[in-house]
Parts: structure tokens; sequence; C-alpha cells
């Protein structure tokens, strides 16, 4: 150590260990407290613990931005609905965009702090996520309630020797633009979102049941005029799968749905043990309240027939919530496409509903994401995760990286990871 920085590898890291920070966010009143934590636990952590307290409604204004920023590549990128490859100028001009606000993140949460380690801290996080390694880091943001989600795969690094902030040249090569890329945390890690460790329990029985069980899906779609053409994608995803038996059987919802109860009842249909994973394919939306009403903007879900789908039609009465009876372990994919408002407590939302049954978590969109986009990103992720069997969170990174190598695509950095990365098929 020279500097007040660090040099090389930090103690204690080992290069064919699984490298693991977490950064956990706590809400207390009108604040929260966020601390850095490092596993294995590095000598660095341990003797300059790190913490910070900033209000809570930083957090909605941080997800705006990255929304802005999001809806500015949809004005920015010719026919972004309607292609899955991005030219090497479009990319880099969507990164560059997407960099903004992800360098005031990183310096916010991880870059800034006044202790005096904290030049060494944001150096150790640098060194962690771009080091060699076999497999990618996991970076799990562990939050306390949905307003404390921070868009932690945004997160864009700043070197340690750059002083001023750096953009993409309009004539850089394609090896600049992906190490470019790759600073951005969602490109370098696993980015898994985990809620607080009174789920963490229940969870883990759910994981370890999960694992051990042959896997089906049951698919909620979206058959709108606009979508229609897109479920068949979707379908013939799920439909090799099963021929080639990697899936023991697929089950669509049927339509037209005229009420949550019918969703309730198709997902509590169970003849016969096996880890779940339900696919919905349909849109996402937030119904924001009226002008002079109270209340908080509510997720919703469009399926079938463009039936309107939120958590309170789940409602029996008072905070009691028809849930469906569940024996066996499932988790959520909720591909939400073209869905213009959604943001970090869209499927937080969703998340805290479901996990009250000790389900394992969603997979979702919580940007605007073309539906071309959509079907083909589900398609690499079901591939990687039930046919090469790799774990829910490398099948994640190695999807967001095939999109971004292979089409120079940057939006796999709008899905967010809600499900253990250590989640596995066996």
């Amino acid at each position: 150590m020279r500097d007040g920085k660090l040099r090389g590898t930090p103690k204690g890291f080992k290069a064919q260990s699984d490298c693991i920070l977490t950064l956990s966010v706590e809400r207390e009143a009108d604040r929260m407290e966020i601390r850095l934590i490092g596993q294995p636990q590095w000598d660095v952590l341990n003797q300059n613990p790190m913490s910070l307290q900033c209000p809570t409604e930083d957090v909605s204004e941080d997800h705006a931005k990255v929304r802005s920023a999001v809806l500015e590549i949809w004005q920015t990128v010719p026919a972004i609905s309607h292609k899955l490859d991005f030219s090497f100028n479009e990319l880099s001009e969507s990164l560059n965009i997407l960099a903004l606000p992800g360098r005031e993140l990183y310096e916010k949460y991880l870059g800034a702090y006044e202790a005096p380690a904290s030049s060494e801290i944001a150096n150790l996080v640098e060194v962690l996520i771009t080091k060699d390694r076999p497999k990618p880091p996991v970076f799990i943001m562990m939050s306390q309630s949905d307003s404390c989600v921070l868009p932690l795969s945004f997160f864009f690094r700043r070197r340690a020797t750059e002083s001023e902030p750096k953009k993409l040249r309009s004539d850089a090569g394609e090896q600049e633009i992906l190490a470019f890329a790759r600073r951005f945390v969602g490109f370098s890690a696993v980015v898994c979102r985990q809620r607080s460790q009174h789920y963490l329990g229940r969870a883990e029985d759910a994981k370890s049941a999960f694992s051990k069980l042959r896997p089906q899906v049951k698919l909620l779609p979206n058959t709108d005029l606009e979508l229609g053409p897109f479920l068949m994608d979707e379908r013939q995803t799920f439909s090799r799968l099963q021929q080639r038996a990697y899936l023991s059987r697929v089950l669509e919802l049927p339509c037209p749905v005229t009420c949550a109860e019918e969703i309730v009842d198709f997902l509590e249909t169970q003849d016969e043990p096996a880890a779940e994973i339900h696919h919905w394919f349909c849109r996402g939306e937030l119904s924001v309240p009226k002008n002079g009403t109270s209340g908080r903007e509510k997720a919703r879900l469009l399926i079938c027939n463009n039936c309107e789908v939120s958590i309170d039609d789940f409602r029996m009465n008072g905070d009691h919530y028809r849930l469906p009876r569940y024996d066996f372990p499932a988790f959520h994919f909720i591909n939400a496409c073209n869905s213009a408002s959604l943001h970090g407590e869209f499927s937080a939302g969703w998340l805290s509903f479901w996990l009250q049954k000790g389900w394992l978590g969603i997979i979702g969109a919580e940007y605007k994401v073309p539906p071309l986009f959509a079907v083909q990103f589900s398609r690499v992720f079901y591939n990687k995760f039930v046919k090469q069997k790799l774990s829910a969170g490398e099948s994640f990174y190695r999807t967001c990286e095939y999109f971004l190598l292979k089409h120079h695509s940057p939006l796999g950095l709008l899905y967010s990871l809600y499900v253990p990365y250590d989640l596995r098929l066996q």
C-alpha cells in the first residue's frame, strides 16, 4: 500500500474462490444507513468499516435519473424496437448517456466518503470487480425495504487514476468501447438484490428444495396485437426445452382472464412436485394517483386480453391477501415489455408481495424494454439456467454479457435479479 492507495490483490483474496461484496442498506426513519461488507472478510473492510447516511428520497431521485437516461436512449437509437444489434456508434452513445447518472451514483455511494480509507475502499471495489477470475464476482444489494433499492447495475466505476470524468470518443474502437462498458457494475459483476435477513431462512429452505426437483414453467401471457407476435417466440423457447426434456412440462394460463382469482387458481395447480418458474410475458405499468388525491403509485401487470392485475387484486379484506397455496418452490420472471414508467420499486413491490409465502423472488425488467429484446433475453437466460444448469446469478450475468458482446447492446442493464444468485438446478 502506497500513497493511501491499495495496490495489487487485497489481503485474503483467493482468485479461485467466490468474490462477494454486499452493499447493505437499512432504513432509519427518513434516512438510510449504507454499509459495504466483504466476503471473504478483507482486512481493509474490517479495519475501516464503511458507512454512509443519506435521505431516503434520494433513491427515488436516483431511479428518476436512470429512467430519464434510458428513455433518452430510446429517443437516440433509431428503430430500437425492431432490432437487436446496435452499431458501435449507437452503443458508444448509449453508454455515454448511461454513464452520466452512473458516475454520480458511484461517487455518491462508493467513492465520496469522508473516512480516511475512502479512496482505498473505492480502489478495493475496482480491484475486486476488474481482476480476472474464472467466475464473475457477486455484488449483493441487501435492502430492508422497497424504498431502499439502489440501481446498483448502473453504478459506473471511476478509475483511481482518473481525475476527470471521461467520455467515449466518437472514433473509439471496439475494445475501448467494451472496456468502457465493463466499468458499469452490471457488466462486470453479478448484481443480485436481496431483502433483509428475516426472509432469508425461508428462502434457503425453498432454494434447497428447488434444486432437487425437475423444473416446469407456468406461462402468464399478454395476447394483445402488439405483444401477440412475440408471444410465439416465448412459447417456442419453452417448447424446445420441453422437447429436449429440460422441462417436465409447460402450462399456459387460459385466456381471457377476468379477475386475479383465476390467476391464483392457475398458480395453485400442482399435479406433481416440480421446481416452478412463473413466467409473465406481459406489460407492466404504474397507476399514478390523480391530481389532488393521495396515495402511492401502484404496480400493475396487464396479461391475456390486457386484464389489469395489481397487488390489491389479491386482497381479501384489510391487510389479508389470498396468495396461492404453495407446496413447491418457485420464482417469477416478470418479462414486462414496452413499459415506460417502471423503476426499482416496481419489481421490489411485487417481490415483497410474493416473499410473504417464502417464494424465491423475481427476475424482471425495471425500465422500458423493447419486446423483441425481451423475448431474446429470456431465451438466452433459460438456455443457460435450465439447459446448461448455471446458477441463476451467472446465467443472468452471462445473458447480459452475451447481448453486449454479440449484439453490442447495453439493454441487459435494464433487467434486475431478485433471485438468490446461487440458485441452480441439478
